[in-house]
């Protein structure tokens, strides 16, 4: 082949463009393998990244762990407050003041659970225009009628309490008060004097323990049970009660 200047310099260019073809091939073949790497390295950072995601994961579902525990503990703490009634005047916190500021917050309902109710505390009285409901078990026994154990005039008094009702068992012996289902009082105080008023000349040494929270459940459960195996009493039933226990004195003086 004969070459010349135009043939010459068509080669060249040919030349040129080869190399630079070859050139954009080992640039992009470099330019791949170090995607290549940077891919490679991303994943490994991607993995331990996994792997500290994986810790931390476990470490807060441990440190949750404790939270809920701490909390169980604290509501345990904060859900009794150890009360008394006592002659000796300590400066403790009272039954008759737990009863009269539970009573005084109620919103809907007052439940209460006493054998002998011969007292009634003036908060008590305050609150049935508000509309709270009461419900009451207690014992009216035609033994105690005539005995300390038994009020007439408290028990008609009970009857006519807010908008519940008053339930008789004669087996009872547990004493408390709910209020609106969320707060109790469990003592060993009846709803006497002698039971509630510190300042009454034959004051009971008594104690009881509020308790709010989760286990107020309990003393519900407790509540509801006693409340469905008594038996209703209204003033006819009180009457009746009464009527017959005087019939039996006077047989008997008779």
């Amino acid at each position: 082949m004969d070459i010349n200047k135009e043939n010459l310099d068509e080669l060249i260019e040919q030349i040129r463009k080869t190399r630079e073809i070859v050139r954009e091939r080992d640039e992009y073949r470099y330019t791949s393998e170090e995607l290549v790497e940077i891919n490679n390295d991303l994943q490994k950072q991607i993995e331990i990244l996994r792997s500290q995601n994986k810790t931390l994961k476990g470490e807060l579902e441990d440190k949750k762990k404790l939270l809920d525990e701490n909390r169980s503990l604290q509501q345990q703490v904060d859900g009794f407050e150890f009360l008394v009634t006592t002659p000796d005047h300590k400066n403790t916190k009272t039954i008759s003041d737990a009863f009269g500021v539970s009573v005084k917050s109620a919103k809907k309902e007052i439940c209460i659970v006493s054998p002998w109710i011969t007292y009634l505390i003036p908060e008590i009285e305050d609150i049935v225009p508000k509309d709270v409901k009461f419900n009451i078990i207690t014992r009216i026994d035609k033994k105690d009628v005539g005995t300390l154990f038994f009020d007439e005039n408290i028990a008609r008094r009970l009857i006519h309490l807010g908008g519940g009702s008053i339930r008789r068992l004669n087996s009872l012996h547990a004493k408390m008060i709910i209020v609106d289902r969320k707060k109790a009082i469990i003592s060993s105080a009846n709803i006497t004097r002698a039971g509630l008023d510190d300042d009454a000349g034959n004051t009971n040494y008594e104690a009881g323990v509020v308790i709010k929270g989760d286990y107020v459940k309990d003393a519900i459960t407790f509540f509801d049970a006693m409340w469905d195996k008594a038996e209703d009493i209204d003033a006819k039933t009180l009457d009746s009660i009464i009527k017959e226990a005087n019939d039996e004195q006077h047989s008997r003086g008779g």
